[in-house]
């Protein structure tokens, strides 16, 4: 039997569900692309919000997020982006954070897939990369489940995208995580945000996968950030057993 997953990413809300991010209504257009996954994909079987949840960093914007998942909420497992807060987000999301790890990581089994999330935050930075306890759990986890065909979710992009500014910001230690990732030969994809658009890459082997942003878009290919007048979106994530699908949806908004 097939399993679902969904990514949403870089929502980037405020405490103040009026607030506007570059002429985009963060929490309108969040709320129309999250109206669209409940009546077309109710079924899936975890959605993965990989960072940038709030763009204000304060804890009231992550309780309205929590509160608006609802019921949701229990099969949602999240990583941290550049903007987010890291213990804002720990004390509201506790039950998907693992417990006494200074970052918020997740390991999630689906039956007969493993699902890991790496926390690429650096505090006070834009750019991200995955420290050394990281790497060595990420390390041990694969290590210990061989046979077990596993994705990867983080928030900055490991590999080039083709637009220099967002390439400047990307993760700074991609080399020492793709020495680990390549030599794991269960993964079956890499999936991230940051980049505010879809893009698909691949890193040695393995299949990378960036994922719309909920709220503002990002023109690819170019040199600076221009804001792109395509409709956000979400990507969804089909699994077999040993094969992925994926694709991403766009919702237009009213």
């Amino acid at each position: 039997m097939d399993r679902k997953l969904i990514q949403i990413s870089d929502l980037h809300l405020f405490s103040d569900p009026e607030a506007i991010l570059k002429n985009v209504s963060t929490w309108k257009s969040f709320e129309r692309v999250i109206s669209v996954i409940e009546e077309t994909h109710a079924d899936f079987d975890a959605m993965i919000i990989t960072g940038d949840l709030a763009h204000d960093e304060r804890l009231e914007t992550y309780v309205r997020l929590k509160h608006r998942l609802g019921p949701l909420d229990s099969r949602v497992w999240l990583v941290p982006g550049n903007h987010d807060h890291r213990p804002s987000m720990a004390e509201t999301f506790s039950a998907q954070v693992i417990p006494e790890r200074e970052t918020i990581n997740f390991q999630c089994h689906l039956d007969g897939w493993q699902l890991l999330g790496l926390d690429s935050q650096l505090t006070g930075e834009t750019a991200g990369a995955i420290d050394d306890a990281q790497l060595r759990w990420l390390g041990e986890r694969l290590n210990s489940s061989r046979d077990i065909p596993t994705l990867v979710f983080l928030h900055h992009p490991p590999v080039a995208v083709g637009s220099p500014w967002l390439d400047a910001i990307g993760l700074t230690n991609a080399a020492e995580f793709r020495k680990i990732v390549e030599g794991a030969g269960q993964i079956r994809g890499i999936f991230f945000g940051h980049i505010h658009q879809e893009f698909q890459a691949e890193l040695g082997p393995i299949a990378c996968y960036a994922t719309p942003s909920t709220g503002v878009q990002f023109k690819p290919d170019s040199d600076t950030l221009v804001v792109d007048a395509r409709p956000p979106g979400f990507r969804v994530i089909t699994l077999g057993d040993d094969t992925i699908e994926t694709h991403v949806v766009r919702v237009p908004i009213d």
